[in-house]
């Protein structure tokens, strides 16, 4: 079984670049108008959503989450694997820097998409929650076992819930995730853009204030200086 520390192995000096913890994904939209998005995606795609970190922690609320997932996850320590699950493709996205395809302990297809603004990682997508009967022997699967004591005492709960997931092909599940890899970055990269460029003006005008104000400021000065002048200009005249 994966642990924390397994995970986080690679983040030593040669891939602590790949996670840029100082730029927050939360900074760049808002919750808000992330649980927007994931609300609208989901959805068209029909696939559960949450954001997470650059660890696979959520950030905002889980958008369609199938009943099978959020049940097995309030069961005992199962929550902790499943988050584990998630932080596993958090992890491999961050490092390869391109969406990653992976089966969760029950054998659910998902699928982690980073969001990268000029090269930092600030963030991802977690997505999925479906099944998958085609998909290549070499896509990655977490080992964890989620406790069946947990479950058997609902197993016919459980046995329905499994049912009612939606099946998909590979191929198209692919598709699915390149394309909202492709959406989301370039809203992020647009964002930031914005951002940058409303920060520019902001500074701008900062400059530009502070010049008008040492203008007024001089003038100011002469003004009172030619004031003065004039006064000692008349006292002279009247003696």
């Amino acid at each position: 079984m994966y642990t924390e520390k397994d995970l986080f192995s690679n983040n030593d000096e040669q891939n602590r670049g790949n996670f840029d913890t100082d730029v927050g994904i939360l900074e760049l939209f808002g919750k808000e108008t992330l649980e927007n998005l994931q609300s609208i995606i989901s959805k068209v795609t029909g696939l559960g959503f949450v954001t997470a970190d650059f660890r696979g922690e959520p950030l905002t609320c889980m958008t369609g989450f199938t009943p099978f997932c959020k049940f097995t996850r309030e069961r005992g320590n199962n929550g902790k694997l499943c988050n584990l699950s998630d932080a596993f493709g958090i992890v491999r996205s961050a490092i390869t820097r391109k969406y990653c395809i992976y089966f969760c302990p029950c054998g659910l297809m998902e699928v982690a998409i980073p969001i990268i603004v000029h090269g930092k990682f600030l963030g991802g997508f977690l997505s999925g929650q479906v099944r998958c009967n085609d998909a290549p022997d070499d896509i990655p699967r977490f080992s964890g076992l989620i406790q069946p004591e947990y479950l058997e005492e609902d197993q016919a709960q459980v046995d329905e819930y499994f049912a009612q997931l939606p099946t998909y092909e590979y191929q198209k599940f692919s598709d699915i995730a390149e394309l909202i890899y492709l959406m989301v970055n370039q809203l992020a990269e647009n964002e930031m853009l914005r951002q940058q460029q409303y920060d520019s003006h902001k500074i701008q005008e900062q400059k530009l204030t502070s010049k008008i104000k040492d203008k007024m400021k001089k003038i100011d000065e002469e003004l009172k200086g030619k004031t003065y002048a004039d006064e000692q200009t008349k006292i002279k005249l009247k003696e």
